[in-house]
């Protein structure tokens, strides 16, 4: 049994808070917005805005730049229920990053515009883009930790560090009992991580940090679902449909309530698949080296010809963790085959790293067919009469079997 969730569309709220006063952002003036999450490679998301404001007030945020902060909020609502609850998608205050130097041609413009007999706005106005990043998310990760710890393991030493996030944690492969470890001066969460990782290998997979707006995530490579209480469920189906096929533009989520999965149907002309033939003719395994010379040597499952030489690579283990090389194997294969998907106007709330992806392929490439992971999403708004229209992109690579 299934049911359809429909089409979504964004409206956005801004302010720019200099030496305590709101000066508001119409919400005509903003073209459009990008929100960047790659999940692999970084641990926040990053957004991206291109608008239109007044010489006065673009001049106000470049000589306030290093000062000023804005109010960002986007909501969301159903296009297709008339009474749509407008719930919030991001909000948080940010500090933004702004391009160039002051209009110092404001005053000359104001006179020209002030001058005319035209009822047209007078005003003049300056094309920009900003940066912005969540003040709160890099707060929460600001944390000095220097401690010695004692008979526990390492789930009550990251949750005594993180408790303040709200934390998506996928339960560690390490379940021995640390008898004591010293952490010396470390002053981030992420670097905290490492380090601890560095120790102790989270998941022989390797692990993923990631800050989001609403919650953060610490995760292995495997793809395997996690689940969180802002959720229905936490399996993806992305159905590649003929072009042929009615359903292949919809713009709706199904809910497959029977496997308890959202399944998206997404055109063949819309998604892209990425094979990396190079990498096997580089090298095909892996071999660790730790301080004590000791060697483990691991074989690298990458697509490859037949009778294919062997060769290595060559990886120093740091503290004697022999573990960290199946981090190695695990970040190679996965990334030997991406899948990328293009929709449109889908709630993009769900596309969320710590769900697993399964995709049903074209009849011509089913060989691809199975379980992968979100390795990166990037949110594209752009402006409509009234609203904003959302083309989200999204990467996927091939996880453990």
């Amino acid at each position: 049994m299934s049911s359809v969730v429909s089409s979504f569309n964004y409206k956005v709220e801004a302010s720019v808070i200099i030496d305590n006063t709101d000066y508001a952002i119409p919400d005509g003036t903003i073209n459009s917005i990008v929100v960047d999450y790659d999940y692999d490679k970084k641990n926040m998301p990053a957004i991206y805005v291109a608008l239109r404001l007044t010489t006065d007030l673009y001049n106000k945020m470049v000589t306030n730049a290093e000062t000023g902060i804005i109010s960002f909020r986007l909501y969301k609502f159903n296009t297709q229920l008339q009474n749509s609850i407008i719930s919030p998608y991001i909000q948080d205050k940010f500090t933004y990053i702004i391009s160039g130097d002051p209009n110092y041609n404001e005053a000359m413009e104001k006179y020209a515009g002030s001058s005319g007999t035209s009822d047209v706005d007078s005003n003049s106005y300056m094309q920009g883009h900003i940066g912005l990043v969540a003040i709160g998310l890099s707060e929460d990760n600001n944390v000095l930790i220097n401690d010695v710890v004692k008979n526990t393991n390492l789930a009550s030493i990251i949750h005594k560090y993180t408790h303040h996030m709200k934390m998506c944690i996928e339960p560690f492969d390490h379940i021995d009992t640390i008898e004591q470890f010293i952490i010396p001066p470390i002053n981030t969460i992420t670097n905290f991580l490492e380090y601890m990782n560095e120790n102790f290998c989270f998941y022989k997979s390797g692990y993923r940090f990631f800050r989001d707006f609403s919650t953060s995530y610490l995760l292995s490579m495997k793809g395997k679902p996690v689940e969180t209480s802002n959720s229905d469920y936490n399996t993806i189906v992305i159905s590649v449909c003929d072009p042929t096929d009615e359903k292949a533009n919809t713009t709706a989520i199904e809910f497959d309530t029977s496997n308890k999965a959202y399944v998206i149907y997404v055109n063949a002309n819309n998604i892209t698949t990425k094979l990396n033939r190079v990498l096997s003719k580089k090298f095909n395994s892996i071999i660790g080296v730790d301080t004590l010379g000791n060697i483990n040597e691991l074989e690298l499952n990458l697509p490859t010809y037949a009778d294919a030489t062997k060769k290595n690579i060559l990886e120093r283990v740091p503290n004697d963790n022999m573990e960290l090389i199946n981090n190695t194997k695990s970040s190679l294969e996965s990334g030997s085959l991406v899948v990328s998907v293009i929709k449109n106007e889908i709630d993009t709330s769900i596309l969320t790293p710590n769900k697993q992806f399964f995709i049903k392929s074209h009849n011509l490439v089913r060989k691809y067919d199975g379980r992968y992971i979100l390795c990166s999403k990037k949110e594209i708004f752009y402006r409509t009469t009234s609203s904003f229209v959302c083309t989200v992109v999204f990467n996927l690579r091939k996880a453990e079997d």
